[in-house]
């Protein structure tokens, strides 16, 4: 059997939204043995799906931060593409958007970005 691809989703918070529960709707949709799971996040709410992603099999780790301060991150989420062997990152909405640009520049992995919203509300900057 092939190697696994590994998958980084790269969220601002995991509150319960439409954004976030989108993740873990989706990681039940790929084979398990194909596919490996990983999400970052950096704003922590009480009422989050941390739980329902985990029982999905993804693997959660929490980098505190603001939104400003996603800046000064990007070499902990280096460190953590390196350690996981991650293949892709896949980013939702703007701030994750632009945090996953910086981090991949000069990494040789592919980003997806998803922004999330009417087209009348996207952000130029994560476009």
């Amino acid at each position: 059997m092939s190697q696994k691809i590994r998958v980084l989703h790269l969220i601002k918070s995991l509150g319960r939204g439409g954004a976030e529960k989108l993740i873990p709707e989706t990681v039940l949709m790929h084979h398990k043995d194909k596919f490996e799971f990983h999400c970052i996040y950096f704003y922590h709410q009480e009422e989050n799906i941390v739980d329902e992603l985990e029982g999905a099999g993804v693997r959660v780790h929490l980098i505190p931060s603001g939104n400003l301060g996603l800046f000064f991150q990007i070499s902990k989420v280096r460190k953590y593409l390196h350690a996981h062997g991650i293949n892709l990152i896949h980013s939702h909405l703007p701030w994750a958007g632009i945090l996953a640009r910086l981090v991949g520049r000069n990494q040789s992995i592919p980003i997806v970005y998803t922004e999330h919203n009417t087209w009348d509300r996207y952000n130029k900057l994560s476009y």
